[in-house]
């Protein structure tokens, strides 16, 4: 697992709204990953509202291009106490790249989502890693190592080697050569 802040107690809540989006960084390392998803720490209410969950590329420590989203999400599915809920975002990332998971609302909706955080530094892959706070259209970015870090868990796996790179330790079989009839 290259991220996960779940295991820290909410220290707060970082509220999706009309007026604005919520976001977390995490970063792959060395290999890439085949990603499926995010466990999020989240509560909210029934107030007819709706949210959706992206995964964007980095762009200079911001959230930039979405890459893959969920599509609404009804805030009715939300419980009203924390609890971790899990959000498909299918995608191959490469390694040693900054990603963001961005919760916000519904395009043209309004939320009820809170986003849980933790203290700084819990949890595996956090301390160097990102939260950012989108309000009025601006971006604002802060280091997990100096504030609460959204509560979350990328889901992921390497991605698949074919069974001959495996088998041939990922050497490729050399093709015979012909042989002449003398």
């Amino acid at each position: 697992m290259v991220f996960d802040s779940l295991g820290g107690h909410p220290q707060g809540n970082g509220p999706v709204s009309a007026a604005g989006r919520w976001a977390a960084s995490f970063s792959t390392g060395g290999e890439g990953l085949k990603l499926w998803g995010v466990k999020a720490l989240v509560r909210g209410a029934d107030d007819g509202g709706a949210f959706m969950v992206s995964l964007h590329a980095d762009a200079g420590a911001l959230p930039g291009e979405a890459i893959a989203t969920t599509g609404p999400i009804p805030d009715s599915i939300l419980p009203t106490a924390h609890q971790p809920m899990t959000f498909d975002l299918p995608a191959e990332l490469r390694p040693e790249a900054r990603y963001w998971v961005v919760m916000a609302p519904a395009e043209g909706q309004s939320s009820s989502l809170d986003w849980a955080f933790t203290q700084a530094g819990v949890g595996q892959g956090v301390a160097s890693e990102f939260y950012a706070e989108e309000s009025s259209g601006a971006w604002q970015t802060y280091p997990n190592s100096e504030g609460g870090p959204c509560q979350m868990a990328v889901l992921s796996k390497p991605p698949e080697q074919p069974v001959w790179a495996v088998l041939f330790g990922g050497l490729a079989p050399k093709p015979r050569r012909a042989s002449r009839a003398a």
